[in-house]
């Protein structure tokens, strides 16, 4: 069996995505060797940071997938090409990994194991346990078709990179011109504030129903003070980034107040806030889940009631019509 690491430099954070791919792979029943790592990412693997991340890796080849911007159709083009049907592909934790991991496996018709804490095998089946409910239970998921995809849980421990092999590298440029797009819309590649720590969270569900409301929603939520995050849903159709998903299987927020926008407070996401200290529900459907978990629930059209709140707060001028 051949193992990959998969590492984004796009995330800025290489050493620690390593150090947690270590730990991870240190639990495993048997000694294994990673036979390969790509690293993906843009102008920061440049020059003498490009043999330093070589020199890191604990691995007899390493690749260096260049995009000029993160695009999850180059890499899982590229990626589907090159990666053989007895693979076990570990991503370290993030978004690329929430996103590429399955979309490559089915593609592949392999495994999937998103949020993966440990890997074993157990008569002859590879077993993948993960957290659920919260992180209150584990559950133990059998991955019998190749190649298998894991990507590893957030909060992982470390472990210290000891390389001492000297790494073939290979350079791949991945260019986007090969690709059309229609009606498409790029983010950054990187989320730089974190605001899973953030004090005032304004989190979004899909019933708010576009785009365009999405990202109005997101204005009025920098005009209160809010940091802004998304259910699933949200960031599966693609209008926010994955950096920004709230819950099960993306943040877990703790803030003094969680605003829940057009969410209907489905288990997963609500994971993700049930630390709040306060939680305020706004959603046009009364008998939705969330408004009976909520302190304050509201029914109304989100935008028009945030709107509102911020010219209660900021007056008329806060507010551009």
């Amino acid at each position: 069996m051949k193992y990959r690491m998969i590492l984004n430099a796009f995330k800025g954070d290489i050493q620690k995505q390593l150090e947690e791919v270590t730990y991870f792979i240190s639990g495993l029943q048997q000694d294994i060797q990673i036979d390969s790592a790509f690293i993906i990412g843009g102008d920061e693997m440049d020059g003498n940071d490009k043999e330093m991340l070589a020199e890191m890796v604990p691995t007899s080849s390493v690749i260096f997938v260049y995009m000029e911007t993160y695009c999850s159709e180059l890499l899982l083009d590229y990626l589907e090409t090159v990666i053989d049907k007895d693979e076990i592909c570990i991503f370290s934790a993030g978004y690329l990994g929430l996103e590429i991991a399955p979309r490559l496996a089915y593609r592949l018709k392999g495994s999937v194991l998103i949020d993966c804490e440990k890997l074993y095998k157990e008569d002859g089946v590879l077993i993948g346990e993960k957290k659920f409910y919260a992180g209150h239970m584990m559950g133990s998921y059998q991955l019998t078709e190749f190649p298998v995809m894991l990507c590893l849980s957030k909060g992982q421990n470390t472990m210290a990179v000891e390389s001492t092999i000297k790494a073939k590298v290979t350079e791949v440029v991945l260019e986007e011109k090969s690709l059309t797009f229609s009606n498409s819309q790029a983010f950054p590649s990187v989320i730089e504030d974190d605001f899973s720590k953030s004090d005032f969270a304004l989190v979004v569900g899909r019933g708010v129903k576009s785009q365009g409301a999405v990202s109005r929603l997101q204005e009025l939520g920098e005009k209160l003070g809010a940091s802004f995050g998304a259910s699933r849903p949200v960031v599966m159709n693609g209008w926010l980034p994955m950096e920004r998903l709230v819950g099960a299987s993306g943040a877990i927020l703790a803030p003094k107040i969680t605003i829940v926008a057009g969410a209907s407070g489905a288990p997963a996401l609500y994971s993700g806030i049930e630390k709040s200290d306060f939680i305020v529900a706004i959603n046009k459907d009364e008998k939705a889940p969330i408004m009976k978990k909520a302190d304050v629930a509201v029914v109304g059209d989100a935008t028009e009631v945030i709107t509102e709140m911020v010219r209660v707060m900021g007056g008329e001028d806060a507010v551009d019509e």
